[in-house]
Order: C-alpha cells, then sequence, then structure tokens
C-alpha cells in the first residue's frame, strides 16, 4: 500500500532531487511491485505514464504516452535521435530487468532512420553536421541487415537521399552533400579521364571512417559510378529524321525523343592522346560488359517513340557515338590517329584490350572499315574463320595436311604377313667385312634424282629398289618382326654360355667364368625412341648398343638412318668406343633363310669408304 501510495504522488520535481544510485535501488524496488507498471488489458500500471525514466541529460520522461506508445528507450550501441535510458541505469543488473520487464527496447533502426536520418537528406541543400558520420554508419548498417525482401525498396529511398560527402574535382577542395546518381567514385582512371571536367568524387575521409571495401559495394549499388556514365540530353528531331525513322508511314503524335551524351566525352577528346584513347575505349567495354548483347547495342542509341493505330519505336545513332564515329580518337600500329571507318579492327595497336564481353558490339556499332576477310566470297570466308577461330596457322595446317597425307598412306599400305615367326626359326648371326667403295668419275655428270635412285640391274624375279618403295608396305610391323628375330638370334647365342633368367625387358646369363650379362630390349613393351633398340650389359656395365633395320629381301638398298641414331654412333667413336656401337642388318625377313650381317662401328666404315651413304641431310 505504501508504494502504491508513493507511486499516486511521485512528480519529476522530486525524483530531479534523487542520485542516479537512489534510481537504480527504485528500479530493484519496482521489480517486487509489478502491479504498478505492468501493461494489463484490466488496468494498466500507474507508473506507466509517470515520469520515472532518467535520460542521459538527466531529464525524466514518462515510458509511454496515455495512447500507450513508447516514448523512450534502452540505449543502443552508436548514438541515436531517439531519447534513451541513462547509460549510468542499466549497468545494474536488476535496474535493467527492470526496464527490460517494463517494456523498454532498443530503438528500432530502419524506423530511426526514415523517421530521423532521411528527412534530414532529403532536403535542397542538406548539411553536413556534427551527427553525420554517425548517420552514414547507420545507413551503411541497415543496408548490410535489412531483409532481402526489404532491400529494393531501403535502396530506392537512399538512392534519392543527398547524404554522399562528395569533393569537387578541380583542386578547390569543394564539398558538399549530393545524391549517388550525381558522383563518381575517385579511381585513378577516373581523375584521368574527367581531368579539366566538373565532377564530384566520394569523399577519401568515408574511406577512412569506414571499411572502404564496404563503402564502395555499398555506393556501387546506390549508382555511384566507376566509369563515366550515359547522361539523357534534350533532343529536337526534324521532320525527316522522323519520318525516315517512321519507314514514312503516319504518325498520330510523338510519345518521346530519347538522346544520351557520354559524360566527360567531348572535353576528353578534344584533347587526345594515344593513353587517353586506350582509356577511352577501356570505359567503353566496362560501360556495356554486364549487358546482354540486345541491350548492349541499345546503349549507344538514342530513341524515338510515336503513336499511330499502336505505339511504335525506333532507334538512331546517339550523339556520343556520332561523336566516337566522326573523330579521329582511334591509334593503329603505327601509332597514326584513325576514324573507326579509316580503320580494320586488326589494324588496332596492340595496346588496346582486344579480348572482352561484347567487344563485337562496340565494333559493330563504331563501324569499322571492313577486314579483308570480308571481302572474301562466303565459301573462302567461312573456311578463314574457322581457321582463325581454331588458332591454325600456315604451318599447323601444312602439317595437318601432310598427317592426313600419311595418315591415308599409312591405310592403303598393303598389310605384310611374314611366311614365319621370328621365334619359329634359327638365328643366323655373322659379322661382314666391307670392302672400300670405288667410286666412278662423275665429273660432267648430272644426277637425275628422279630416275638414279638404285643402279643394280634387276631380273624378272626380282624388283629393285624403285620398285619397292613404290608398293608401300607395312614397315612398322616388318621393323617389329626384325627386333624380334635379333632378340630370339642373341637368346640363342648366350644361352651357350649358361642358363637364361628371363627380366621384364630381356634377359640374363651367367657364364662358367660367373660374369653377368644382360640383354635389354628397349620396345620390347612399347617404342622408346632411342638411337639403338638393344643394350648389352656385362656386370652391370654398358658394353654394347645394337640398332636393327629390317629388310624383307637380299638385294642392296637404301635403308634410313635417323639423326639420332647416327649422332650416338658418332658420339662413341669420338670417344673411342666406336666399337660398341653396331648395326644388325636383318635380310629376308619373315622367311626361313633370314639372317642378320652385323655392321660393327658403322662412323668407322663411312670414315674409310665402306659404306655408301645416299642422300646426306645437313642442319645448318
Amino acid at each position: 500500500m505504501f508504494f502504491e501510495s508513493f507511486a499516486k504522488k511521485i512528480t519529476v520535481e522530486f525524483l530531479l532531487t534523487k542520485s542516479d544510485k537512489w534510481m537504480i535501488d527504485f528500479y530493484k524496488r519496482l521489480l517486487e511491485q509489478p502491479s504498478l507498471w505492468s501493461k494489463k488489458e484490466s488496468s494498466k500500471g500507474i507508473l506507466r505514464t509517470k515520469p520515472i525514466i532518467r535520460l542521459e541529460n538527466n531529464e525524466h520522461i514518462a515510458p509511454f504516452d496515455n495512447y500507450g506508445k513508447i516514448q523512450v528507450y534502452l540505449p543502443a550501441e552508436t548514438k541515436s535521435e531517439y531519447r534513451t535510458v541513462k547509460h549510468t541505469l542499466i549497468k545494474n543488473k536488476e535496474s535493467l530487468e527492470f526496464l527490460i520487464k517494463l517494456g523498454l527496447t532498443n530503438p528500432d533502426l530502419f524506423a530511426e532512420i526514415r523517421e530521423f536520418i532521411l528527412p534530414k537528406y532529403q532536403t535542397e541543400s542538406p548539411v553536413k553536421d556534427e551527427r553525420y558520420f554517425d548517420d552514414f554508419e547507420k545507413l551503411l548498417r541497415g543496408y548490410e541487415s535489412i531483409p532481402p525482401n526489404n532491400k529494393e525498396d531501403f535502396v530506392n529511398e537512399l538512392s534519392n537521399a543527398s547524404f554522399i560527402w562528395a569533393v569537387k574535382n578541380d583542386n578547390t577542395d569543394e564539398s558538399c552533400l549530393l545524391k549517388p546518381k550525381q558522383i563518381y567514385f575517385g579511381d585513378k582512371d577516373l581523375r584521368k579521364y574527367f581531368s579539366g571536367y566538373e565532377v564530384y568524387f566520394v569523399s577519401e575521409e568515408l574511406y577512412k571512417k569506414f571499411e572502404k571495401k564496404k563503402v564502395r559495394e555499398f555506393l556501387k549499388v546506390l549508382g555511384v559510378e566507376d566509369k563515366p556514365r550515359r547522361i539523357k540530353i534534350d533532343v529536337n528531331l526534324s521532320c525527316e529524321e522522323k519520318s525516315r525513322l517512321r519507314d514514312n508511314r503516319g504518325c498520330s503524335w510523338d510519345i518521346h525523343q530519347k538522346d544520351y551524351e557520354y559524360e566527360g566525352l567531348d572535353n576528353f577528346i578534344d584533347k587526345i592522346t594515344p593513353q587517353k584513347s586506350y582509356l577511352l575505349w577501356k570505359f567503353l567495354l566496362k560501360s556495356i560488359e554486364s549487358l546482354s548483347s540486345d541491350q548492349a547495342q541499345k546503349f549507344f542509341k538514342g530513341e524515338y517513340k510515336w503513336f499511330y493505330y499502336s505505339e511504335n519505336l525506333n532507334n538512331f545513332d546517339a550523339t556520343f557515338l556520332k561523336t566516337l564515329k566522326q573523330q579521329a580518337w582511334l591509334v593503329d600500329k603505327n601509332n597514326n590517329f584513325k576514324k573507326p571507318s579509316e580503320i580494320t579492327f586488326s589494324e588496332l595497336s596492340d595496346d588496346y584490350i582486344k579480348k572482352n564481353p561484347n567487344i563485337d558490339i562496340l565494333i559493330k556499332v563504331l563501324e569499322f572499315k571492313p577486314e579483308i576477310i570480308d571481302q572474301l566470297p562466303e565459301n573462302d570466308r567461312e573456311i578463314l574463320e574457322i581457321a582463325k577461330a581454331n588458332d591454325i596457322t600456315p604451318d599447323k595446317l601444312k602439317k595437318m595436311i601432310s598427317e592426313k597425307e600419311e595418315k591415308q598412306l599409312e591405310q592403303e599400305k598393303e598389310q605384310w604377313v611374314p611366311e614365319c615367326e621370328p621365334d619359329t626359326i634359327a638365328g643366323k648371326i655373322q659379322e661382314i667385312q666391307l670392302s672400300k667403295i670405288v667410286t666412278a668419275d662423275l665429273s660432267g655428270q648430272v644426277e637425275n634424282i628422279e630416275s638414279v635412285r638404285y643402279e643394280k640391274p634387276t631380273n624378272n624375279t626380282e624388283k629393285s629398289e624403285k620398285e619397292v618403295e613404290e608398293t608401300p608396305i607395312d614397315r612398322k610391323a616388318i621393323g617389329r618382326w626384325g627386333e624380334e628375330y635379333v632378340y630370339h638370334a642373341l637368346r640363342e647365342n648366350y644361352q651357350k654360355q649358361g642358363g637364361i633368367v628371363e627380366i621384364d625387358s630381356g634377359f640374363k646369363v651367367i657364364d662358367a667364368d660367373g660374369e653377368e650379362f644382360e640383354i635389354i630390349w628397349l620396345n620390347k613393351h612399347q617404342d622408346k625412341g632411342k638411337g639403338y633398340d638393344f643394350v648389352v650389359r656385362k656386370n652391370g656395365v654398358e658394353t654394347g648398343y645394337i640398332e636393327v633395320k629390317t629388310k624383307t629381301q637380299e638385294v642392296a638398298e637404301l635403308i634410313e638412318v635417323t639423326g639420332t641414331q647416327w649422332e650416338f654412333s658418332r658420339k662413341l667413336f669420338d670417344q673411342n668406343e666406336g666399337e660398341k656401337y653396331s648395326i644388325y642388318v636383318v635380310f629376308n625377313a619373315g622367311k626361313e633363310n633370314a639372317q642378320i650381317n652385323i655392321l660393327n662401328n658403322p662412323i668407322k666404315l663411312w670414315k674409310e669408304g665402306k659404306l655408301y651413304a645416299h642422300p646426306i641431310n645437313f642442319k645448318l
């Protein structure tokens, strides 16, 4: 009863005489008297409309007005336009508990923005006051926390408010608050572009106060630009222009005429330099890179709409596009300035960006001089376009044709079928001694390369070398047969010295003296492409290298020795180890009378004039 009587008599004057400590104790005691302050449908507590809440400035106010509307809030993290409880009074746990149970809450951020903040920046000439950065922080926080379904409306409200601190670019430090669509980011490229032209950039102070990445993202969504804007300008099309756009059809009335300028273009292009040209090209591409192809084309167009039985629309070159087409602002590879119509795209300096989304639209609207390829007949143009799209150079094309011809030749080869398998006949190996070749006097003679290839006479049952080559056969199969024949012949010979031990790539033999020999067939599982086919090892040391050459007959013929094989043999010869290298020539491959002739140290034989070489190719 005492508290109820006290509550009825309480006044502002009385409470103003009390300390913060007394107020905290008062709130703690009220926790035990909920009937005096709780909200009930039948009877509301008397203290709900009494000035029992002390504000930060020590004034007192009732928590709710006579209509039940809240009049005071708990302190916020940042300064608020709302009246809030003195911060000291919420430090006590029980005091804070009372205020929360009474129904006080933190200020509603979005209500504060709409009620107190936005109206300040929706006036004609808003002022940047001492609360500006607090206001900006709340707008930024509001953007980051607003639910997605409400974000579009919130962004629209902010886009029409002059709340961004901007600085003029004329070095006068003149600043003011502007709308997002009136400002640019102060990037290096934009400062170069707008040099000598009056615009406003976002103040660097905002980046110092807040995280730059967050500020840029926030302002970009609102309409602050990082590239020159396309600006709508007045246009008054002539009767002739309108008639042309209508295709000489009738018109009941005009609906609208829209034309556009690219902000700062005339000022920028008036003192063009190569670097400025590259920058303008970069900005034009940036303006359309995120647009659809249709939108990108319309970016460069004005619009005329009229009514004649129904609404009709046609487009025309925007004013800024006419400037871009009529001015010599593009730089060719010789650093000369050209109009778009005077230069092909391929003749542009390589300092321009040449790969970018919608770059084909920019090339089209500027109306470059047609490329030579575009002037070719349709079939030829299609061939060149395919080659260009697949980066096919002349050298690549020649190689492709050559490979195709080789493939066709390979497919046309006769299938070679041996009469017997290489492991079913005895391996006959003999080392031969060659005599020095006596060359006839060739002075004054001219060799007919096409007809003089091999001079050995032939009979009815034996084809000449030229005739043999005119009938392609499977050289790979023949070569494989020859290698297998040499392998089995070597195996037979070494088996006489001891027991054979098979290994993955060949075999091993240990003779009576304990010497270990190892024969490695390099191509046993797949071709290795080295300068030899077999390696002979003695006690782990490589002592011999065998290159196999295979023929299907006994008649003399030219056998190819590759550069790799020849150079490996020569290297050994230069190291006085020429005897390590041998050529095993297999005759009569695939037949029961096959045999192997060994040519040891071929470089020595050649130097002694005992090997005939034709032709010889030098790498110069």
